[in-house]
């Protein structure tokens, strides 16, 4: 599984990302991606959740994940995290630091 996540926006407007590949992680880290990404019914959800109301300086995030021949992008924003993507949003994150 081939996991790639942006995040963008916020005040300062700076852009983080990172590309995970489970086949390069440790068997604990690369299960527990594969878990949340299950978890999160991920490949269910639409291609871009928009947030309930306005906001200014909210971040965006993208979460693109492959596997095998199949692949789902997912954009959404601070205001509008679904709350089966809120576990792999926070692993991610802390990925990027």
């Amino acid at each position: 599984m081939k996991i790639h996540f942006r995040r963008t926006g916020g005040f300062a407007g700076l852009r983080r990302a990172i590309a995970i590949d489970t086949d390069q992680l440790a068997p604990e880290p690369a299960r527990e991606f594969e878990e949340l990404v299950a978890k999160a019914c991920f490949f269910d959800l639409p291609a871009r959740i928009k947030p309930s109301g306005p906001g200014a300086d909210r971040f965006v995030y993208t979460i693109t994940v492959e596997i095998h021949d199949r692949q789902h992008s997912v954009e959404f924003t601070d205001g509008s995290i679904p709350p089966n993507l809120t576990s792999l949003l926070k692993r991610l994150t802390q990925r990027i630091g």
